[in-house]
């Protein structure tokens, strides 16, 4: 069963299986900490809520101190109010949005606000593509479709590989 603890403002999620490893090296803004045996991700709503979808919720635990927290987390809803424009400005996604729908693309995990640009920039990892597909539906617009929905399903195949 994967671990999740808090540690100041990231989370430590510690595998305890090897495919539970592989989901996480995917895993939108996670890294690596040898010194933990653990990844490190955002602490941000996004990720509890992708790790329910990704393991399920009875498949992951978290410490009582984070149960506030995540409750709030699968709590939070909504539907756009408009189109979300995604862009592959590789080594990132770029997204144009509503303000309204601010809190639509904070439900993928390592996300990031760059107001000179007024876009959010947003890990270049399938997953990314798929949150921002359920939350936004037919509202998401992505610039050359075809090729980003070919890299992500070559992405996923070699990633099943693993």
């Amino acid at each position: 069963m994967l671990e999740v603890r808090a540690e100041e403002n990231r989370l430590l999620a510690a595998p305890s299986l090897a495919s539970e490893r592989v989901m996480l090296r995917y895993f939108p803004g996670a890294r690596w900490v040898p010194a933990r045996g653990a990844f490190s991700l955002p602490r941000q709503t996004g990720v509890y809520r992708l790790l329910d979808e990704l393991f399920g919720p009875e498949n992951w635990r978290a410490p009582a101190d984070l149960s506030e927290e995540l409750q709030e987390a699968r709590k939070a809803g909504g539907s756009p109010t408009g189109d979300a424009e995604l862009i592959d400005a590789e080594p990132e996604f770029s997204v144009h949005c509503a303000f309204a729908d601010k809190e639509l693309v904070k439900r993928v995990p390592g996300y990031r606000w760059v107001p000179t640009e007024r876009r959010w920039r947003l890990p270049r990892v399938p997953l990314t593509v798929r949150v921002l597909q359920q939350v936004f539906g037919e509202r998401l617009v992505i610039a050359d479709e075809e090729k980003v929905l070919a890299w992500c399903a070559e992405e996923e195949r070699r990633i099943e590989e693993e």
